[in-house]
Formats: C-alpha cells, structure tokens, sequence
C-alpha cells in the first residue's frame, strides 16, 4: 500500500472551494478607520484595492468576493461610487447605512441592519442631499428581515405611520428618533414589533399620552404587551405634558418588567 496519497485524487485546489474563500473573503481589508491621532481626516473610508484584486483572480474567486465587497453600503463614504453601479449590484447589501450620497430607489430586500440617520447641522458646513422619505420608506417596507432598525425622522417632524412598520416580524433592536407619536400611532408600531425585539431606544417622540399606554391606576396595559427587555428613553421633551407622558410610561415599565 503506497504510503502517499496521489494529488490526482483531489484534484480541487482549496483555493477553488467557495466556502473556504467566503471565510477568507471577510478577513480581506475593505474599511479603514482613521483616528484623529494620526491622520487629519478621521471616520471609516473604503479601501477596496484588495477586495477588487481578489475579483480578478477567477470566476469562482469573482462570485464568491462579490457579496463580500457588497455586504455593507455606507454614504456618503461611497458617494463618489457611480449610481448606476450602486443600485446594479444593491441586491448584494446585507448592511444599509446612510443619510446622504446616492438617492435610489435600491433594489436589496436582504437586509439584516438599517441604519437611517440624520446629518447633523453644523454652521458654516456643507451639507449632503439626504435621503428621501420616500426612498427611506421603501427600504424599511422591502426588507421584512431586518434585525437592527435605526430611523431618524425628516428634520421637520412629522407623524409615523405604522404601516410602515408592518412587515418587521424579526426585528429585535429598534431605535426611533425625532417623530410624531400621537393619536396612538406609536403604540401601535410598538404593538406590531412587540414579538421580535429585545431593545427598544425613543427619542424626541412628540405628542405621546400616558392615557395611550397606561391604565387609569398608572399600571401599563396588559393589551399594549409592547415592552422588550430593554426599554430605554434616550431624551425627553422640553413641554412638560409630553415630558410627563414619558417618563410616567417609563417608570410604569420599569414597576412591571423589573427582573
């Protein structure tokens, strides 16, 4: 018995195996974080010169790098990447995270993180065409799998609409920002992702009444059973009614959901 085992009977290079690749593919430098201590410009920067090698290697190496140089889409950091080529190869984002840059409409309903910010105004700097409504809507709308939501409403507030809201039956952190919560509309978002969350961030939701979320002896309703595990009130409004709704809603869940 040969004391050797001939190539011929493994013929396939490991280098040709798409899921050894996909492994190597996520340790291949894309995103370069520059700190202040160093470089002028500082924040995350794409740096895909040997993510693009990698492509050129073969049609496996190709296929295999492709969703991996694609997973992640952050603008405007990518705003000089043609549109056109954007929304081409869109299907591939498993991470959207933008406020600015390419306005859409993109065509991924893969995500996993949404991430909808709000550039911060600062006088005297240039600021980015933002996203639209509608565009940011159509996202949220077209990916049901998402698990991380993060969504900053338009500079001039306006009111959630919970359908929008419909199709996140697996989404277990949710971040609200800067929205219209009253008639109810954000006790009815929060009831529709009740099932899935386990953290739960509000921020400058206006309008709110503790009549909407608690009994008349304080207690948080029982048919409202919208609390996740971690509940957190990140600011509150400056008028005391809404001020008040808050913290009462937070303090009843608080009482109710204390481990």
């Amino acid at each position: 018995m040969p004391n050797y085992i001939h190539p011929s009977l493994f013929p396939l290079h490991v280098g040709l195996i798409p899921e050894v690749l996909a492994r190597v593919g996520h340790f291949v430098p894309l995103w370069e974080v520059r700190h202040k201590r160093h470089h002028k410009n500082t924040g995350t920067f794409l740096k895909p010169a040997t993510m693009r090698a990698c492509l050129l290697v073969s049609k496996i190496w190709y296929h295999t790098f492709l969703p991996i140089l694609w997973h992640t889409y952050i603008c405007p950091q990518m705003k000089n990447v043609p549109l056109e080529v954007v929304r081409r190869y869109s299907p591939h984002f498993r991470i959207f995270d933008s406020f600015s840059g390419h306005p859409g409409p993109f065509e991924c309903n893969n995500l996993v993180e949404l991430i909808l910010p709000r550039q911060m105004y600062l006088p005297g700097a240039s600021e980015e065409e933002p996203l639209s409504l509608k565009t940011e809507r159509e996202l949220v709308r077209a990916n049901p799998g998402v698990r991380s939501l993060f969504w900053f409403g338009p500079r001039s507030q306006i009111a959630l609409d919970p359908k929008d809201f419909v199709g996140l039956r697996v989404v277990k952190n949710v971040k609200l920002l800067h929205w219209i919560g009253s008639g109810g509309r954000l006790a009815r978002t929060l009831k529709m992702l009740a099932g899935s969350m386990v953290s739960l961030e509000l921020a400058w939701i206006v309008g709110l009444s503790a009549k909407e979320f608690l009994d008349p002896d304080g207690s948080f309703r029982a048919s409202l059973d919208v609390v996740p595990t971690c509940w957190s009130l990140l600011s509150f409004q400056t008028r005391t009614s809404t001020s008040i709704g808050l913290r009462a809603i937070s303090e009843s869940v608080a009482r109710r959901y204390k481990p």
